[in-house]
């Protein structure tokens, strides 16, 4: 408890002065058992010099451990704990929630130190969002930010809903994810996600996004453009 109230800086600089400490209280203590111990232990008073030594050991090991675990994740680049959510999966499908986004990859979270977490992404948008990118970054950073994520940087990219054919690049490992999840997006009836066909009105071209539900359901093409 103490630990996760100090940073790993004033916990380091803890340990070391902790360290400092046990070693001048011990040299006394070893000094005084091997000069006026003679009459009580004889030969054994000189135990006291390795015995206390591992003592401190000890000590020292088991408040090093954490701050060597947790050194190594920050080095290591593991994904940090956010507020609310178990992992990249989870921050991912959030991402996917907000309305006009077709797709997330190269998603990395890392932490710079243990309060720094940061986020990188690609996120993926209709042709006819590109007006409205600016709106869904900012809600995308809004969920960021309650998560705890206060520097990210979002990268956008466009694709045609409409187009007949979902092609890729060999160059772009992730482009075949979002293919499928056009396709996805694009099968008739909304079956994948349990939708029901949408007709489009009278006044609404084929590039306009419907949207059904609340506003956290994903938007999905019209039927005429599936």
């Amino acid at each position: 408890e103490l630990q996760q109230k100090r940073s790993m800086n004033e916990w380091s600089m803890y340990i070391h002065v902790m360290g400092d400490a046990l070693n001048a209280i011990f040299v006394i203590v070893n000094a005084l058992v091997v000069h006026f111990g003679e009459p009580y232990l004889g030969d054994d008073r000189f135990l006291s010099d390795p015995i206390t030594s591992l003592i401190m050991c000890t000590v020292l090991l088991v408040q090093v451990i954490p701050l060597i675990r947790d050194s190594a994740m920050i080095l290591m680049q593991q994904a940090p704990l956010l507020q609310g959510v178990a992992g990249v999966e989870e921050v991912k499908e959030e991402m996917l929630a907000v309305p006009g986004v077709l797709d997330v990859h190269e998603l990395h979270l890392w932490a710079l130190d243990q309060d720094t977490p940061l986020c990188t992404a690609h996120i993926v948008l209709q042709t006819d969002q590109v007006k409205t990118a600016s709106t869904t970054i900012d809600r995308i950073k809004t969920m960021l930010h309650q998560r705890g994520v206060h520097s990210s940087t979002l990268q956008t990219e466009v694709v045609d809903m409409c187009a007949p054919e979902c092609t890729h690049t060999d160059s772009d490992p992730n482009t075949p994810v979002t293919c499928e999840r056009i396709k996805t997006l694009k099968a008739p009836a909304g079956a994948a996600a349990g939708r029901e066909a949408v007709a489009p009105a009278a006044n609404q071209s084929c590039s306009d996004p419907v949207c059904e539900g609340s506003a956290t359901v994903q938007c999905i093409a019209n039927s005429c453009c599936r």
